[in-house]
């Protein structure tokens, strides 16, 4: 499940509901208007003491849950390539179309960056391309659109679907700031 984190307040209003807040924050005041009703002679009023009590648990639990759930988030790798094709026919300067698992890490025309996990666990920039659609069922379309050095082999294997080399292919949400010349660029219009 994804969560929709476009502003902190609806982000702590999950975690207030997964932690049962409204349920426990009705419990503390049930508890303390009960503890105010029983009369017992204190010098700190005890039922303030306990409403503000349960008041500051309540708010530990949210904060620790929306704390966890936001590292959670933060730490989600990268997905996973599903397959691949040679592009369609309306892309003729393309390399490949790139099927992509379902992630928030992308959006609809954002420029990406590929690489391949060589023999030596090095990622290898193969190349920059877009994110052309994102699907109805989630999975991200990536387009191939130019390369980086001499790596017309590993893109045929990628089109051919080869498991192992789509298992080693990681897409980036960015373009990466250090590129090659343009000289060095494959797969110019």
């Amino acid at each position: 499940m994804a969560l929709d984190v476009s502003s902190f307040p609806r982000f702590l209003w999950r975690s207030v509901t997964r932690t049962h807040g409204p349920l426990v924050a009705f419990i503390a005041l049930a508890i303390t208007v009960a503890a105010w009703l029983s009369k017992a002679p204190l010098s700190v009023p005890f039922p303030a003491v306990l409403l503000a009590g349960m008041l500051m648990l309540l708010l530990v639990a949210v904060l620790f849950d929306a704390a966890s759930e936001a590292f959670a988030q933060a730490r989600k790798p990268l997905p996973a390539v599903r397959g691949a094709m040679a592009p369609p026919a309306g892309y003729p300067a393309a390399q490949a179309l790139l099927l992509l698992d379902e992630s928030d890490l992308f959006s609809q025309g954002l420029q990406v960056t590929l690489y391949f996990r060589d023999d030596a666990d090095f990622e290898l920039l193969i190349g920059i391309g877009f994110v052309p659609v994102i699907q109805s069922n989630g999975y991200v379309q990536i387009l191939l659109t130019r390369l980086v050095g001499p790596h017309e082999e590993t893109v045929r294997k990628i089109v051919d679907n080869d498991k192992r080399i789509l298992s080693r292919i990681s897409v980036k949400p960015s373009v990466s700031s250090f590129l090659p010349p343009r000289a060095e660029w494959s797969g110019d219009a």
